[in-house]
């Protein structure tokens, strides 16, 4: 049974300490403290390194007694404002002053690995377990993408507590994303004394967009340009233009087809003009989408057993699980509560934090029962 009480205090002292992208090393030091405190040995990779943090991958290997190895795992980052997390628990709500985020998301999914670990400590059959509590998610899975995937080696399943829908909700797809810059080159000239010598690169881009389907493409695909640079001087006709763009979906070859069309559109106006156009584009995350196996299966009979609505949803966003499936690892989002994430208007409900993680032990249960 979880110890509500335990679980929550524990994640109200990880709220409280300051874990930015980057910066995670006081809060990593923290659950260290708490695994060796439990008993168990905290590996630390090389992934700060990697990325320019001050912190690595923590993983933890558990011994069970049954021929199954679980993967659990959340990430230490959270986004900003998080210098200072004032924490309001009352009237079974916890939230901050609004002068910064909660940082549920991620340390209500440590907290509730931290509790289901100790309470499996009494348990004589149970799965093994393999815990990843990766940095710089939040920044694109760098974390997750740096870990060395021979730490996931002899995995069945596992699951991301990651998650902020109604309890019982697995993220059971995320995209595939092609990302990168569109450039295009056009020739400058002096705008007040020769402009019709010059190319307008931001004019001829237009002419392109306007073209193009920016936005929500289908129910599983979007493109978007983010970020628009370029220009010398007022005075001078614009010679170059960058674009970020991106496009993602579900299904990877959606992905591609979109790329053509955008890079095939902007070399026929830029031929047109007689100018040079350049792009960056490729592939930066790897999507999955998990219909059927052992990790859905367990999870729904644990939702119908705790009578808890299950749910399969797709998300437009990525998560460390993209990269998790992408090394082989058949894994799901699940949610643990969090609510209003990457804003100071985040807040979880203790009965939603509680549940999930009672359903989270429900199935790793389920498992130690059929295996054994």
């Amino acid at each position: 049974m979880i110890n509500k009480e335990r679980m929550i205090n524990n994640f109200i002292t990880m709220a409280k300490i300051s874990s930015p992208t980057f910066n995670e090393r006081e809060m990593a030091d923290y659950v260290i403290s708490q695994f060796n405190h439990l008993g168990y040995e905290v590996i630390e990779d090389d992934a700060g390194l990697k990325i320019g943090g001050n912190t690595g991958n923590l993983i933890i290997n558990i011994p069970g007694t049954i021929n199954k190895t679980i993967l659990l795992s959340a990430h230490l980052d959270t986004v900003v404002p998080c210098e200072k997390i004032n924490v309001i628990r009352e009237n079974g709500k916890i939230y901050t002053d609004k002068t910064s985020v909660l940082g549920g998301d991620d340390k209500l999914g440590i907290a509730t690995i931290l509790e289901i670990v100790e309470i499996l400590q009494s348990y004589e059959n149970k799965p093994n377990l393999k815990i990843v509590i990766s940095v710089a998610e939040e920044k694109g899975l760098q974390g997750a993408t740096a870990l060395d995937p021979k730490h996931l080696e002899n995995v069945d399943f596992g699951f991301v507590l990651d998650g902020g829908d109604d309890i019982g909700t697995v993220t059971n797809a995320a995209p595939y994303r092609i990302a990168g810059e569109l450039i295009v080159i056009g020739k400058e000239a002096h705008a007040g004394l020769e402009p019709e010598k010059g190319i307008n690169a931001l004019l001829v881009a237009a002419e392109a967009l306007t073209q193009l389907k920016i936005g929500r493409i289908d129910a599983i695909t979007t493109s978007n340009i983010g970020i628009v640079s370029g220009g010398l001087a007022q005075n001078i006709v614009m010679k170059e233009v960058r674009m970020l763009f991106e496009t993602r979906s579900i299904k990877k070859e959606n992905i591609y087809h979109q790329q053509k069309i955008v890079v095939d559109k902007f070399n026929a106006v830029c031929g047109k003009y007689q100018i040079q156009f350049k792009h960056t584009l490729k592939e930066v995350t790897t999507g999955y989408e998990v219909n059927e196996g052992e990790s859905i299966s367990y999870y729904k009979q644990a939702c119908e057993v705790l009578n808890v609505p299950f749910k399969k949803e797709a998300s437009g966003g990525a998560s460390d699980a993209n990269v998790f499936n992408k090394y082989g690892v058949q894994c799901l989002v699940i949610s643990v509560g969090m609510k209003n994430v990457h804003t100071v208007e985040e807040y979880v409900l203790e009965e939603d934090f509680v549940l999930s993680a009672n359903v989270l032990l429900k199935t790793l249960l389920l498992i130690q029962d059929e295996m054994h």
